[in-house]
């Protein structure tokens, strides 16, 4: 399944004289996407991709001029982790998920998280692959056309605890 992922618009500000400049172009995309295409006003360009942490970069460099530039990166979608921020009131205890890493391959998506032991969290992602069953990991249902699981971390309520989660891809 090909989406396109990502299209921007540079339209330059200035005077009346045509402005040339060249940018960078370097959006971020999850691990596991598979960027198949670049294109910069329709012609294809090869891109230079670097892994950065949890993420990859795709860059390309625009030479722009008065007229708008339209850069496309057009691929297969991968797999993005989002947890809701919950409302802190002054002067209490965070108490929220904190996700350290989410690295998706193939076969996986391992999350690093970070919660107050004996609670459960939920967390959505938008992913192509269809979720398995993991250990402390509970299938939600689906919201938004999104996947949502809960991370149940075991322990007691008085202090973060670290854990790696491994959530297999079902096949």
């Amino acid at each position: 399944m090909e989406v396109r992922c990502a299209q921007r618009r540079i339209t330059p500000r200035g005077s009346g004289s045509p402005l040339r400049t060249r940018i960078a172009v370097a959006p971020a995309f999850p691990l596991d996407a598979r960027i198949r295409r670049v294109t910069v006003n329709g012609r294809e360009v090869r891109p230079a991709i670097a892994t950065v942490g949890d993420i990859q970069r795709v860059e390309t460099i625009v030479d722009t001029a008065a007229a708008p530039t339209e850069v496309v990166f057009s691929g297969d979608a991968g797999t993005d982790v989002y947890v809701d921020p919950q409302a802190i009131q002054p002067g209490a205890d965070n108490r929220g998920l904190r996700v350290l890493s989410a690295r998706a391959d193939e076969r996986v998506l391992r999350l690093v998280v970070e919660g107050r032991g004996g609670r459960a969290y939920p967390v959505t992602m938008r992913t192509p692959h269809r979720l398995g069953a993991a250990e402390n990991v509970a299938t939600l249902p689906p919201a938004g056309g999104l996947q949502r699981i809960e991370i149940r971390l075991p322990g007691r309520d008085t202090q973060y605890i670290r854990r790696e989660v491994v959530v297999p891809f079902a096949r």
